[in-house]
């Protein structure tokens, strides 16, 4: 299969995000209050709520999916490239981008969560990006898949600690604005599943 020119995820995740949401029924209006602060709450994962355990669930099918395609690859599909633009990037790549921003994404997350604003206006995701791939570039896929499932473990460990309330507090993505921290976790999943989609043309 030829390779994909790496392209913007914003107008894919909406709309999936958008058809997800309708699909299960987890709609609900975009709350008037912005960045309501909570206090911390201790809180064991059986007493999460039925919308935190639902995005639980969620992220947690997306790893074990991604580690069930990822983890049986070898050394040749590994360098193959899945996108050319800015540059190329390979699976590996791939791989390593999965690790940076889960955990990028989760620290916005709980900004958010916390009262905070999310990201700034000015946030450039690209150059992130960048500065990622060059810090990562060392780190092998036997190094890379076990940090990204640790990396995801941290971010299920701290959604279960949410109130469902607190699901509806607004902060800035990235990528697609003021937004709920529902549909922020929500694009987290979105984020690794598209991706994931683009990849599999790439391995046949």
């Amino acid at each position: 299969m030829g390779i994909r020119h790496r392209r913007t995820w914003l107008l894919p995740l909406v709309a999936f995000l958008v058809l997800d949401t309708l699909a299960v029924g987890m709609g609900t209006p975009m709350p008037r209050s912005t960045h309501r602060r909570w206090p911390p709450v201790a809180r064991s994962r059986t007493m999460a709520g039925t919308r935190v355990e639902a995005l639980a669930a969620r992220l947690e099918k997306g790893q074990r999916k991604t580690q069930e395609i990822l983890e049986p690859l070898t050394p040749e599909q590994w360098q193959k490239l899945v996108y050319m633009e800015p540059y190329p990037w390979t699976v590996r790549d791939l791989l390593a981008h999965f690790v940076s921003s889960e955990e990028a994404l989760r620290l916005m997350c709980q900004n958010v969560a916390d009262g905070g604003p999310g990201t700034p206006e000015d946030f450039d995701f690209d150059r992130l990006n960048a500065e990622e791939r060059q810090r990562l570039a060392d780190r092998s896929p036997q190094d890379l898949l076990p940090a990204l499932s640790a990396a995801r473990q941290r971010t299920l460990d701290w959604l279960r600690t949410l109130e469902d309330e607190q699901l509806d507090q607004t902060g800035r993505h990235p990528v697609l604005g003021i937004v709920s921290l529902e549909a922020m976790l929500t694009a987290i999943y979105g984020h690794q599943l598209i991706h994931m989609r683009e990849l599999q043309p790439v391995l046949g």
